[in-house]
């Protein structure tokens, strides 16, 4: 639960920043995460739900798989995953080692308090959005920070690239 968070905070970053910065704040190949995610912790039950089967890459390039939409090859197992029902909240806890700056960033990842985003593998599927509705930030002690401020500035953000995140971002 806790990678597919981060994936996810990580691809809505990649739309928002430079991949430089993205990379510098979510790790890469031999450099080491500055965001740490605990799995999410579900408010009651949740769903399990039949996505299909995966497609087969055709070509593997460096570590990266390649699909093509023309002529699918597909798995043989049926893919199965958790979902969290509508109406029902989740909280995780991310452990951020950075500035301000990268903490609006990451709420700005998480659609700062006014869109929402999709996460996990169902989202190509349409199974769902969610949205950041509380946001408790544990500052080391002798720091101050003004959360409002920041979640403004991430909205800002967002709204600074509205034309490129548009389709990524929900109301």
């Amino acid at each position: 639960m806790g990678s597919s968070l981060k994936g996810a905070l990580n691809a809505y970053s990649l739309i928002i920043a430079s991949p430089e910065k993205v990379s510098d704040l979510f790790g890469y190949l031999g450099l080491e995460s500055r965001v740490y995610f605990r799995d999410a912790i579900v408010s009651g039950e949740y769903s399990i739900l039949k996505l299909g089967r995966q497609w087969r890459p055709r070509k593997s390039c460096g570590g990266i798989k390649v699909y093509t939409s023309n002529n699918p090859q597909y798995t043989s197992e049926e893919i199965y995953f958790e979902a969290i029902p509508k109406g029902k909240t989740f909280t995780p806890e991310i452990v951020l080692n950075g500035d301000e700056n990268d903490l609006q960033l990451l709420i700005a990842a998480m659609g700062a308090k006014k869109y929402g985003i999709k996460i996990g593998r169902g989202k190509d599927r349409g199974y769902g959005i969610v949205k950041l509705v509380n946001l408790d930030v544990s500052p080391f002690v002798g720091s101050k920070i003004e959360i409002s401020n920041i979640i403004t500035e991430a909205q800002q953000l967002i709204e600074r690239r509205w034309n490129d995140v548009r389709p990524a971002f929900f109301s």
